[in-house]
């Protein structure tokens, strides 16, 4: 994953809140059928309707598939601390995965759970998006 994937301007350094390609793939994999914890999505199939999304093919290896959920987790984190009213949300273990808030209510119990186990800012340097 490149800076420029996630809407760095990668001279200036600033960011563009416009969704990028990859953003885009990733909330749309999520928007429409996985909204309320109920419909969350495993960070395994997510990642591989990202990979599809991205590059058009599903992953092939087990090592490209792990990058590819990796990038899913920097994803998530990277929305919720750069761009405002995209609820995603995730829950780790076999009741977690991926979904959308499908209220405040939820959103508010994820973020205040969030916060507490200490969000730190993920370093964008030296990201690449997995090969396929």
């Amino acid at each position: 994953m490149r800076l420029e994937d996630l809407g760095f301007n990668p001279r200036t350094g600033f960011h563009d809140k416009r969704l990028t390609r990859l953003e885009s793939a990733f909330v749309g994999a999520l928007w429409i059928e996985h909204v309320g914890h109920e419909n969350r999505v495993s960070a395994f199939d997510l990642a591989c309707k990202v990979c599809v999304s991205v590059t058009g093919a599903e992953p092939t290896m087990t090592p490209v598939l792990e990058e590819w959920k990796r990038t899913v987790r920097r994803l998530q984190n990277h929305i919720l601390t750069m761009h405002e009213n995209i609820p995603v949300l995730s829950r780790p273990g076999n009741a977690g995965g991926y979904w959308i808030a499908a209220n405040d209510e939820e959103a508010r119990d994820f973020y205040s759970s969030f916060r507490k186990r200490g969000l730190t800012a993920v370093s964008y340097t030296h990201l690449t998006l997995p090969t396929n």
